[in-house]
């Protein structure tokens, strides 16, 4: 537990030195208990702001034993999520890789991927707390978009849904995502940042027009 907190911390204080010693050892295991940590946090906050959660699945009435494993549940939710979203985004690495002829293993690959992801998490959790905490005081909770560009552009959320969704794809912690993404990449593979950031963009860009496309 120890060595995931030390990595977490690192992951946000000194990407650089995270990621170069994970190029060159395995830390999948710490990647896979900050997932899993971060996941129960949410699950806790859920529970503990979000009141609307709350009455949906009738917490009240439900034994405090099964309100108490809900955090794990969303734990190993976000485990799935997360996992498969960083699978698919190291296929592309790694087919990137190979038409470059740079060499570097699936598993280093996509560790430092989670890693480079954790701001996601953060953002996450940061928006949780401070709608909560708005709504204790009585003020409307925050929008899940307030952080991205469609803050500014609200009013296509239902006149261009589509725009919309895409703009909320370009936000504050996904850049700080997207920064981590390129450097970690650059580092594994030993490639330069253009490089680098040419691969992490065409993925991003693929999958933000396909959850605008299919968001509703």
């Amino acid at each position: 537990m120890i060595a995931v907190l030390q990595y977490l911390i690192l992951s946000i204080r000194n990407p650089k030195t995270l990621f170069t010693t994970l190029s060159e050892k395995s830390g999948l295991k710490g990647a896979v208990g900050i997932i899993l940590l971060l996941g129960i946090l949410h699950g806790i906050l859920d529970i503990t702001f979000d009141q609307k959660f709350a009455a949906t699945f009738h917490l009240k009435d439900r034994p405090i034993v099964l309100v108490m494993l809900y955090p794990f549940f969303m734990g190993l939710l976000l485990f799935i999520g997360m996992g498969l979203g960083s699978i698919l985004e190291t296929l592309w690495i790694q087919l990137c890789f190979k038409l470059m002829r740079v060499q570097a293993k699936f598993v280093t690959v996509l560790t430092v991927m989670i890693y480079a992801s954790v701001p996601l998490f953060l953002r996450d959790i940061v928006t949780m707390l401070w709608s909560g905490i708005l709504v204790k005081s009585g003020t409307p909770k925050i929008a899940y978009y307030k952080t991205s560009l469609a803050q500014f552009t609200a009013s296509y959320k239902e006149s261009s849904p589509r725009i919309f969704h895409f703009l909320s794809q370009i936000e504050l912690f996904g850049i700080w995502s997207f920064v981590l993404g390129v450097l970690a990449i650059s580092i594994i593979g030993k490639i330069s940042y253009k490089k680098s950031f040419l691969i992490i963009f065409l993925f991003w860009l693929a999958s933000s027009f396909l959850y605008a496309l299919f968001m509703r």
